[in-house]
């Protein structure tokens, strides 16, 4: 096998077959529209979310039922114990720094920052949760880079105000759920296309990964 492939067929298979729920990105598609719906309602209104998750939890049902049709069931490693940890530890970690920038906020009188640190949580959290697989993935430490790179932009000065993501401006929230909504419906797209150009359908005969 070529020392150069970026990504080997043996990788692939494993990567696919550990991360195999990861890829089915139609799931992550319902929840990213809904944030995007969600950054139209001025005033950090939570209603939109109230109303439209339960319309995001059964699409993303359906998305896993066309998956379970499509392609069949994966035996993936059982590591539930350390899921679980790495899923309350990241949404731990994000509580924190949200909490720890908003304290921050406070403490400074309000002062309102030319930089959009809440938009590092945002970047942060795609980094994150793509970690294992970002070697099939590159586009979410990509997407993680691009966020970043807004938030450190000294727009406020540029703009004459506060930066588009600051959380002690109104808007701020609805720019923020956009980005995350966008990166959501972009990264699972692109994961749906991952997965099935890498995988043939479970009643082909040639149920192997390419």
């Amino acid at each position: 096998m070529p020392a150069n492939t970026p990504v080997s067929e043996l990788d692939r298979t494993r990567i696919l077959t550990t991360h195999f729920r990861d890829f089915q990105g139609l799931v992550l598609v319902p929840w990213g529209a809904l944030f995007a719906i969600h950054a139209l309602f001025r005033g950090g209104d939570l209603a939109p979310l109230i109303v439209g998750a339960p319309i995001a939890v059964a699409l993303s049902l359906l998305a896993r039922r066309y998956y379970r049709g499509r392609f069949g069931q994966v035996r993936q490693p059982s590591r539930p114990g350390v899921q679980l940890l790495w899923t309350l530890g990241t949404l731990v970690g994000a509580v924190a720094a949200w909490s720890a920038l908003g304290i921050a906020h406070h403490l400074l009188g309000g002062v309102l920052s030319p930089f959009g640190f809440e938009g590092l949580v945002i970047a942060a959290l795609f980094l994150v949760v793509s970690w294992p697989r970002w070697r099939m993935a590159p586009y979410y430490p990509a997407m993680a880079a691009v966020i970043a790179l807004a938030a450190l932009l000294p727009l406020g000065w540029w703009l004459g105000g506060p930066h588009p993501f600051a959380i002690s401006l109104t808007e701020g929230a609805n720019y923020l759920s956009a980005t995350a909504g966008a990166g959501l419906v972009v990264g699972g797209l692109l994961d749906h296309l991952v997965l099935a150009r890498s995988l043939r359908p479970a009643h082909d005969d040639r149920t192997d990964p390419r």
